[in-house]
């Protein structure tokens, strides 16, 4: 998926935090079982007893309703997974999984970062470690950013560093030149 130059090699990955697609599924579950409650509730308090016909007909939608939370749950759960921040020792590579068949890759070389923010709001992602972080550079290139990313402070340093040998490697070059 991404092509590496000859002298180029990973130096990290950076995913989205797993309580993101955690509370996702939470939220897909409850809707599953949604449906049950409101069966139980209908037959205890407001139909009686429902006839065999209907029960039949009312578990066939409810079939094809958990086969459409199954996709639905796919869908987000390959978001979370293909959604990375690839750290090498020469870019910065966001790849950003836009729908089932499309998908965003940006990078950045270290050498270009200007800026690397990061942005923690509220007590869970402060508890969690889960932030943004959005990687620029001076110039007109697209900025580099990943929402509710796993340990956002130790990916900012990561990426600093490697910038700043990045530009004492480039000095040291001009300088023998």
């Amino acid at each position: 998926m991404i092509e590496l130059a000859p002298q180029e090699h990973i130096i990290a990955l950076f995913r989205k935090h797993w309580f993101v697609i955690l509370l996702e599924l939470l939220g897909l579950g409850i809707l599953a079982l949604a449906p049950i409650a409101l069966y139980i509730f209908g037959n205890i308090f407001i139909f009686g007893a429902l006839g065999f016909g209907l029960t039949v007909i009312l578990g066939f939608f409810y079939v094809l309703f958990l086969i459409v939370l199954w996709i639905v749950g796919f869908n987000l759960w390959l978001d979370f997974y293909l959604d990375k921040l690839v750290v090498t020792n020469e870019r910065v590579i966001e790849i950003e999984q836009r729908g089932l068949f499309s998908r965003e890759i940006s990078s950045l070389n270290l050498e270009n970062i200007q800026d690397v923010t990061i942005e923690v709001h509220g007590i869970i992602q402060t508890f969690f470690k889960l932030g943004d972080i959005h990687v620029q550079t001076s110039g007109a290139q697209k900025k580099v950013s990943i929402s509710y990313l796993a340990h956002p402070e130790y990916a900012k340093h990561m990426i600093m560093d490697l910038h700043n040998q990045t530009l004492n490697r480039v000095k040291s070059v001009r300088i023998e030149q």
